[in-house]
């Protein structure tokens, strides 16, 4: 979009997830507010009567020019805070002692409970909270009526056919509990490490909590903010993987090295680090040495198709 546009101007509704570190330095984008302006593209693609979903938790998409009739949606205002918002127009969404609301100037519905939406992991997993109002307030847009929706939170899962590349979660009786998610900024890492804290906790997992994680070209800067999260999670391995089709300007083998020399830094144990470039070397090292109460983040891209097949034909030898 940001290199030719959006021609379209005939969608129902549009939305913009939230805005956060990530892209920056590419097509032009340098800063939180150029990335804004660029993601806010979408909402050029709607039709005259069509309507934009406005996070309210985020200030850079509240702040942004919109002309469209709207759907409001906060997972931290209240009820009389985001009745404020109510037009014969426009709908909010918010959550309500658990429960989450659609609410018209004439019409409240009371639909699921968020944390017994699959897709929050027991609740855990609060950044899928926004996701989940953003859904919401889509569906509803598109004239997907309360009871539909209702059901179709409740179906939508955490694994890999639901929601590929977002918490796969297999459980092992041999290798413990792994977890596959794309996460490949602060944000993301910050977010799948606190779910897996929570996780570990729910579950009594006394086991390590084992990641592998590596870091683009592009995103060098944010090694620093990688290496701190790593460690106030108490992480107590990192394997090291590259981005080996996505060099971006680097050379084969130069980030990894940069991540461990960042790592090493801050006063992360060397003894606690490897470098295993290719994915799927990587968890196959991971699970030759991962106990059954581990856990295992397993941050994988390029090679994400061939690390969940290695998952699932290991999980299917357990069971002859």
């Amino acid at each position: 979009m940001v290199k030719r546009g959006l021609l379209p101007n005939y969608a129902t509704a549009a939305t913009m997830t939230n805005i956060a570190h990530d892209h920056i330095g590419q097509n032009g984008i340098e800063n939180l507010t150029d990335l804004t302006v660029a993601k806010g593209l979408v909402y050029n693609g709607l039709s005259d009567d069509g309507l934009a979903v406005i996070n309210l938790d985020d200030e850079n998409i509240v702040a942004l020019p919109n002309k469209h009739r709207k759907a409001y949606l906060s997972t931290k205002l209240d009820e009389s805070a985001i009745g404020k918002y109510l037009t014969s127009d426009n709908f909010v969404v918010f959550i309500a002692d658990k429960e989450i609301i659609l609410k018209t100037l004439t019409e409240r519905f009371t639909l699921n409970r968020i944390d017994e939406i699959p897709v929050t992991v027991h609740g855990l997993a609060t950044y899928n909270y926004e996701n989940v109002l953003h859904a919401v307030a889509l569906s509803y847009s598109l004239g997907v009526l309360p009871k539909q929706i209702i059901k179709g939170l409740a179906k939508f899962g955490g694994d890999d056919k639901s929601n590929f590349g977002r918490w796969n979660y297999y459980h092992s009786t041999k290798h413990g509990h792994l977890v596959v998610d794309i996460a490949h900024n602060p944000a993301g890492l910050e977010s799948v490490l606190t779910l897996a804290d929570g996780f570990r906790k729910l579950k009594g997992l006394k086991g390590k909590l084992g990641l592998m994680y590596g870091n683009t070209a592009d995103r060098r800067e944010t090694m620093p903010e990688i290496a701190d999260i790593i460690i106030r999670h108490n992480v107590d391995s990192v394997i090291i993987k590259e981005f080996q089709q996505s060099l971006r300007g680097s050379e084969l083998g130069e980030m990894p090295e940069a991540f461990k020399k960042v790592l090493l830094e801050k006063g992360y144990p060397a003894k606690k680090i490897k470098v295993i470039p290719n994915e799927v070397e990587a968890v196959t090292h991971i699970l030759a040495k991962a106990k059954p109460e581990d856990m295992n983040i397993l941050c994988s891209h390029e090679l994400i198709i061939e690390v969940s097949k290695l998952l699932k034909d290991a999980l299917k030898a357990e069971s002859f």
